[in-house]
Order: C-alpha cells, then structure tokens, then sequence
C-alpha cells in the first residue's frame, strides 16, 4: 500500500493507481522483505515468489512493468 501511496506512481485509465517493478522492490527492501546486498539471486527469487503470491491471492494484478492493488 505504502508505494501506491507515493509520488512514483503511474494513472491508468479509471484513475487506478500502480507501480513500477522498481518501486514495489525497493519497498519490499525498505520494509526488511528482501536483502539484496546480502543474497541478490536469493533477493529476486524472493520477490518474484511474492508478487506471484499477491496475484493468485488476487490482491494485486500486473501488466509489465506495472502492478497494482484490486
């Protein structure tokens, strides 16, 4: 939600709000999900395994480089 709610977002049509790949990762580092300084291979598997999460949760969609919140 944090990076929904910054300045680094892009419209699509309806007013949705989403991010860019680089956004929602740099949040999972600020938040202490992932360390990519210490394991980068282990860091990526990580937030591919946790964005797939939140699609099949249907919690978020992606298209791209962006995703955003359903």
């Amino acid at each position: 939600m944090n990076v929904l709610a910054g300045d680094d977002v892009t419209l699509l049509l309806g007013g949705r709000r989403a991010a860019k790949k680089q956004d929602w990762h740099r949040e999972c580092v600020l938040l202490g999900l992932i360390d990519p300084e210490a394991k980068p291979a282990s860091a990526r598997s990580l937030f591919s395994k946790f964005r797939r999460e939140l699609v099949a949760a249907n919690l978020v969609a992606c298209q791209g480089d962006l995703s955003w919140k359903i």
